[in-house]
């Protein structure tokens, strides 16, 4: 009889340890975020210092597009979108008919790197020599003191891409790109094409991000300004000239206080570092 006491002890005292680890398993919080593969990395950064401080929490980030963010919110697959655009008319009207209330914050600022391919002699180039290339004007690299050779433009999809569309509107002057610019689906595919094709592309790519088998561009606000490449510093102080804000997005409905924690917890990193331009709205 005592052994029997003490084995229902022993399976009590075993079921109430798995329901007090279901209860407590159950407690954790995971926060989808989904959007611009621009700003993926250092949200990822963000995310890893939030949830090393908050155990309770699992943040998950997928790094895609712009759209793709929004679309992953309005059908519940993300709780948070990552983008570097405002939403537009259509999205915000998207929103309203999936019985979500948008609010969004300003988080942070990130840069557009331009990177060729390894041959090319050409180091630096200024803001007006990189509209004149990506709208058409200049079609070969002795235009801006390099070989005589074709000039080829990659850069992503407009408007799938948001930093594709900011460096239209911030660097083209909403010029067009140019007749002769490729168009590809993934930041891969463009370092990729700028590592492997050997004629001298010249495309768009992610700052603060590994750039292996590619050369890097110095740019130059104009002809006066020092080249500078692309660093957290250069970010920080701003003397790198093509950096665009991004945002996070939100169901302002959502009751759960660890995605206001979050929230707080990325804009406090970001704007600390990078201080806000007078004109970004």
């Amino acid at each position: 009889m005592k052994k029997f006491f003490g084995i229902a002890i022993s399976v009590l005292v075993v079921v109430g340890g798995l329901l007090v680890y279901n209860l407590q398993k159950s407690d954790v919080k995971t926060l989808r975020v989904n959007g611009s593969a621009l700003a993926a990395p250092q949200v990822r950064e963000w995310a890893k210092s939030f949830t090393e401080k908050h155990r309770d929490t699992i943040v998950r980030v997928t790094g895609d597009t712009t759209p793709s963010g929004f679309r992953a919110l309005f059908s519940r697959e993300a709780e948070i979108a990552v983008v570097t655009r405002l939403a537009s008319v259509e999205e915000e009207k998207e929103a309203l008919e999936k019985g979500i209330k948008l609010t969004q914050r300003l988080i942070g600022h990130t840069g557009v790197t331009l990177i060729t391919h390894p041959r090319n002699p050409v180091n630096e180039l200024t803001v007006e020599q990189i509209r004149k290339i990506f709208s058409g004007e200049y079609t070969n690299w002795k235009d801006v003191g390099g070989p005589d050779a074709p000039i080829k433009t990659i850069t992503r999809t407009v408007p799938e891409s948001g930093a594709a569309a900011f460096f239209q509107e911030h660097v083209l002057d909403n010029r067009p790109y140019g007749p002769n610019t490729l168009f590809a689906e993934s930041w891969e595919s463009i370092i990729n094409f700028c590592n492997l094709t050997d004629d001298l592309p010249i495309g768009l790519a992610p700052s603060l991000q590994s750039l292996k088998g590619v050369k890097v561009l110095a740019i130059k606000k104009d002809e006066k300004s020092p080249a500078v490449k692309p660093s957290a510093e250069s970010l920080m102080d701003r003397s790198y000239p093509i950096v665009l804000p991004f945002r996070f997005y939100w169901d302002i409905r959502s009751a759960d206080p660890r995605l206001k924690l979050f929230v707080k917890h990325c804009a406090d990193e970001g704007l600390g570092k990078f201080p806000v331009s007078p004109d970004v709205k």
